[in-house]
């Protein structure tokens, strides 16, 4: 397993609340990751049937997961590091399948 496997895994998110699925690179800067959302998941049921549209609080979140990871990398398991947003803005919709 990889340092990048194992900082996904040492997330303390689970399915389905675990919005990342992969983690590209982690540095004291920061990182990359992606989720691919197929579509399937059961919280699209309910977000515009029919017309399926991943929730922005989602999108939020994973990349609060992805900075977690960087934090606990960075700081340890200590509760160091905090992440703050202040602003979010999203300048297209994004449908299923993507990769984000």
């Amino acid at each position: 397993m990889t340092s990048l496997e194992a900082a996904l895994r040492s997330l303390p998110h689970a399915d389905p609340f675990r919005f990342l699925d992969r983690i590209d690179h982690l540095d004291d800067q920061g990182g990359r990751g992606s989720w691919s959302p197929t579509g399937d998941e059961d919280f699209f049921r309910g977000h515009f049937p029919g017309r399926p549209l991943v929730p922005g609080v989602l999108l939020v979140e994973s990349a609060a997961q992805l900075a977690g990871a960087a934090a606990h990398r960075r700081f340890g398991g200590d509760g160091a590091g905090m992440l703050v947003m202040h602003e979010a803005r999203f300048k297209q919709p994004i449908v299923p399948p993507a990769r984000i």
